[in-house]
């Protein structure tokens, strides 16, 4: 059994662990890189033409956000019962908070053609992740006033 992580060995003020959060979000970090790089290589006329390379290109990120997923779960599971639901609190405001903007900028597109800010297609797979970790960061300072 895990050795249970309270509130102040995961976030401490006198010595930040951005080691244990690196290895922690790794994945997600990979994630994104290859989203990125997936959509980059999708572009390219050596690739436009080859099917399944394509296909390869675009399921590529999905190993990592699997792999992210469930290193996330084994990691909030190893926490106590107070900062396990700061965690789930957090991650449900993340999740419906990027749901909404997904939602927002798909029906801005739909009526003016275009995506808001510039945006070409939208947040695509990389924006969406991108803007769930900011959103989870805010969720957990939200929860962590709230329990205070």
């Amino acid at each position: 059994m895990n050795k249970p992580m309270f509130p102040d060995a995961v976030r401490s003020r006198l010595s930040y662990p951005f080691l244990g959060d690196l290895q922690l979000n790794v994945w997600a970090i990979l994630a994104i890189g290859l989203a990125i790089g997936a959509r980059w290589g999708v572009r390219q006329p050596w690739l436009h033409d080859d099917g399944a390379a394509r296909w390869i290109a675009a399921l590529l990120p999905l190993i990592p956000s699997y792999l992210y997923a469930r290193r996330l779960i084994r990691w909030t599971n190893g926490h106590d019962e107070m900062q396990r639901r700061i965690l789930q609190e957090a991650l449900v405001f993340a999740s419906m908070w990027t749901l909404f903007l997904r939602m927002a900028m798909d029906l801005f597109t739909a009526s003016h053609g275009e995506a808001p800010f510039g945006l070409k297609s939208g947040l695509g797979v990389e924006g969406t992740f991108g803007a769930m970790c900011v959103l989870y960061i805010i969720g957990c300072a939200l929860a962590n006033r709230r329990y205070q």
